[in-house]
């Protein structure tokens, strides 16, 4: 039965771990009633200064008794001038760093100081005048004067904001932005007029206006008005103003709009231009989750004639194209953009040939490797029946600038399927839906799509929980096979370490027709060491639920007793005893599977030992894996035989030359190379039970070793049993 809805809060993603800063240290030693404010003078607007703020202020600090002990004033014996410092970056007392963050532009306010908020603070990073009393209890009143946004470390770019805008997100690269720009230098000399003529329009990150402004434009949001202090260091050469050889430049911005731009892939290739605004907040509202999308658009071949190849609007009678996401049946360029589109917006989308037709079923005129240019419309979608988990704002900011991380993140923790409701069969069934899907996928070779599909179920089974012994069996069948259909997609996609470690997913929950289970499953896992020096893989994990254990229990743990009591070269051959003999008891098809992809990833990542025991179990838990379990053993050999070859290439004439000759050492590699290459073109063959298999030929007659060449198999047993197999000739 699916979990309930009062079990969600459960699974709230976590964010990242952050080293707590050294403000927010000082900040946890605050006791209540240390700082005590009173207001002497109201101030003005709504706005407060916050962290990386520049705070402009006088300060008059006193005793109790209204003896004045330092005061920034002239007429209490200070300079007159106010002090500047940043919000959580200036050294300053801790009294001041928790008060001024209260305090509105203009206000006067009194602040009582226990000794602990001022100098008296363990660790002070300010150290007091002489003769100051520290250890007192003090007055500060504090006039704020103004408060401003600080752009660069170095306080090279500052803004203030006049009227705030609309909205929060800000343009960056390589937005494209409308704004009305006037400038004058620090002693008031204009230099562009404000609002003469026609706006600036630019793109953020080309340079076309001086690095400063850009700075400050890209920290503004849309119809917000503010004035930006540029020093001559941030003063560089653009097209659009001639600013440079200036001190300081104050530039006073009104952003009046910004088009969203986005670089899909990071290098320019894909790229999303909006058109016109959706409705909604982005990309709160965009269509992230797999959904149902109703779209027109209209298809571009990018050449001078811009040959348009499908317009939804004319060739489909006027209808619209509805299609589901996830599912490949667009091009991947394509859906990628529209994911990221609100109801009624409509894009421009430029896309190279790889994420349009070249992997994706081909319109008749639409020549091999074009350039293509969409024009694409979001009507609206529909998503799934899903269960929101509490995301605020500050998380959306949080990971808006990391477009992977961010759409990551909104895809795995902040949505899961809403099952609720659902018995056990039908939860299955749905289940049972999105594997088909992803089935199809991995038979078309989308095999990053067919595994967002599996990893999706999987996911979705943490908040299922089966009740009794046959949907707990039912259930961890189907988990053990997604399990392996997610190693089989790592495989194929070369990520063969990611394979091994799904295919030990599998065997760390072996299960058993007697196992029972309950609605709070425990584990008790028994690590088994492998010798490898890289592989540690717990091999099994069994299911404790109060009652008698079963006969693969009882085995398991005879078999463990025993392999702890070896502590020698037998500890391993007890170990896989012990996981045959389990594996012999459950007689599981899924098993060997899992031994197969396994042993294949192993022996892609050149662990040939790891795989022909894994080839090898195949032939002890279950005969009719003969077949493919002989034809990986001849793949591991000639494999084996190359790599072999290979490096007696490299050693080749090394200890035969005379003092002073070179040895021609890998020369004689590209045919053993050749042959590698082509035992690899037959590596996606399948049989039946859809586990891989190839033909390879026996080795043909090796010509006459040399004495190295006698000596290379012991000299190999020695590097690999000091795990130095890996070691290669410089």
């Amino acid at each position: 039965m699916a979990a309930e809805d009062g079990t969600a809060q459960e699974y709230v993603p976590q964010k990242k771990n952050k080293e707590p800063t050294e403000t927010e240290k000082r900040r946890k030693k605050i006791v209540p009633g240390s700082l005590m404010k009173a207001e002497i003078r109201p101030g003005g607007g709504d706005a407060r200064p916050s962290d990386g703020d520049q705070v402009i202020y006088h300060c008059t600090v006193r005793t109790l008794a209204g003896v004045v002990v330092e005061s920034t004033r002239s007429e209490y014996g200070g300079k007159g001038s106010p002090i500047r410092q940043v919000l959580g970056k200036s050294k300053m007392l801790l009294g001041l760093l928790e008060g001024l963050p209260t305090m509105l532009r203009g206000e006067v306010a009194m602040f009582k100081m226990k000794p602990q908020m001022h100098y008296s603070e363990e660790d002070c990073p300010v150290s007091p005048p002489s003769s100051f009393p520290r250890d007192d209890e003090l007055h500060f009143e504090i006039e704020m004067i103004d408060f401003s946004k600080v752009v660069s470390d170095d306080l090279g770019v500052i803004k203030k904001v006049i009227d705030e805008g609309q909205g929060w997100e800000s343009p960056r690269e390589p937005y494209e932005v409308k704004a009305w720009i006037s400038a004058k230098t620090g002693d008031d000399k204009v230099i562009l007029s404000p609002k003469q003529g026609e706006p600036y329009f630019f793109t953020i990150g080309k340079s076309e206006v001086p690095k400063g402004l850009e700075m400050g434009i890209g920290t503004m949001t849309r119809e917000e008005k503010a004035v930006i202090y540029v020093t001559n260091q941030y003063l560089t050469e653009s097209p659009l103003m001639s600013v440079v050889g200036l001190e300081e430049v104050q530039f006073e911005v009104e952003l009046i709009h910004f088009t969203q731009v986005r670089d899909m892939l990071g290098d320019g290739r894909l790229i999303k231009r909006r058109l016109c605004d959706g409705k909604g907040e982005f990309p709160m509202d965009c269509p992230l989750q797999d959904s149902l999308l109703r779209i027109h658009y209209k298809g571009m071949l990018l050449n001078e004639e811009k040959t348009v190849f499908i317009d939804t609007r004319i060739d489909n009678d006027g209808q619209p194209l509805e299609f589901s996401s996830g599912e490949g049946l667009v091009p991947e360029g394509f859906e990628m953009c529209v994911r990221l589109m609100l109801p009624g917006e409509v894009a421009l989308v430029t896309c190279p040939p790889d994420y349009a037709y070249d992997k994706f079923t081909r319109p008749a005129n639409v020549p091999e490797g074009a350039h293509i240019e969409w024009e694409i419309e979001l009507l609206g979608f529909e998503m799934p029946k899903l269960i929101e988990l509490q995301v605020t704002e500050d998380t959306y900011l949080e990971f808006m600038f990391e477009d992977n991380e961010f759409l990551s993140y909104l895809y795995h923790g902040s949505f899961f399927q809403d099952w609720t409701g659902l018995d056990f069969q039908g939860v299955m069934d749905e289940a049972e839906k999105i594997r088909t899907t992803g089935n199809r996928l991995f038979k078309e070779g989308k095999f990053e799509l067919a595994k967002a599909k599996y990893e999706k179920v999987l996911r979705e089974f943490n908040h299922v929980n089966p009740q009794d012994d046959e949907e707990g069996k039912v259930f961890l069948n189907t988990r053990n096979l997604l399990n392996l259909n997610v190693a089989a997609c790592h495989l194929k996609s070369g990520e063969c370490r990611k394979s091994i470690e799904t295919c030990n997913k599998h065997f760390v929950s072996l299960s058993h027709e007697e196992f029972h289970v309950k609605h709070n499953w425990q584990y008790t896992r028994y690590p088994a060491l492998v010798y490898h020096h890289r592989v540690q893989t717990p091999y099994g994990s069994t299911l404790c639920a109060g009652k008698i254990p079963s006969p693969t229990l009882i085995a398991y743990n005879l078999f463990w007793g025993r392999a702890l009591r070896w502590l020698s070269a037998r500890f391993k051959r007890a170990c896989h005893r012990m996981i045959y003999d389990v594996l012999v008891l459950e007689a599981n098809p899924a098993h060997v599977k899992a031994l197969y992809r396994r042993g294949m990833a192993y022996m892609e990542v050149g662990d040939f030992e790891e795989a022909r025991s894994d080839f090898e179990m195949m032939l002890k838990v279950d005969k009719s894996s003969e077949p493919d379990a002989t034809a990986a053993l001849k793949k591991l050999k000639q494999k084996q035989q190359d790599v072999e070859k290979k490096a007696r290439g490299q050693f080749k004439g090394l200890f035969d030359k005379k003092p002073g000759e070179i040895a021609d050492a890998g020369t004689d590699n590209r045919g053993e190379e050749r042959s590698t290459s082509e035992n690899q073109k037959n590596d996606d063959q399948e049989d039946s039970n859809g586990t891989e298999t190839e033909d390879v030929e026996d080795a043909a007659d090796e010509p006459r070793e040399g004495l190295f060449s006698r000596l290379w198999p012991t000299g190999r047993r020695l590097f690999s049993a000091l795990g130095l197999q890996r070691c290669a000739i410089l």
